[in-house]
């Protein structure tokens, strides 16, 4: 099954909303995913609309990003999946999108240009290890039973 995620797909606290989803075939999945095929642990943002609603790609499942939508791959060597979703629900990423969110007349929007420019505060390397290796395993509780609950 290939869904394509719209910006209601995204639920709060970056998880996704499976009840509402829309089916694509082999063919429609192809052309929504010619720029980037979401795997495990990337993160997707909304950059219209509902600006700045987050989620991460779970484990299972074949997904497209539809619309309003950009996704962002975590550079495991650099920053660990866990670690991305949880800063990018943060009141400091709160603020960050605020400021580089383009204020428009009628929509206001945050480009991909803005998007890599939000500033990312790191720990050292060894404490974004042990964060991943106690955020992950809850993370994916978390995926299952929320697909379950769906």
């Amino acid at each position: 099954m290939n869904l394509l995620l719209q910006v209601y797909n995204i639920a709060d606290y970056g998880i996704l909303d499976f009840k509402d989803t829309f089916n694509i075939s082999d063919d429609d999945f192809i052309k929504w995913t010619k720029n980037i095929i979401l795997q495990e642990g990337d993160c997707i943002i909304t950059n219209a609309g509902r600006i700045g609603a987050v989620a991460q790609i779970p484990f299972f499942g074949k997904y497209a990003i539809g619309r309003n939508i950009t996704a962002i791959r975590p550079m495991e060597e650099i920053i660990k999946p866990a670690y991305l979703i949880n800063y990018l629900l943060s009141q400091y990423m709160e603020q960050e999108i605020y400021k580089n969110t383009d204020i428009g007349t009628i929509l206001d929007s945050l480009n991909v240009k803005g998007i890599r420019v939000v500033k990312i505060l790191m720990p050292n390397s060894d404490i974004l290890e042990k964060y991943e290796e106690f955020a992950r395993p809850l993370r994916e509780l978390i995926e299952i039973n929320t697909s379950k609950i769906d």
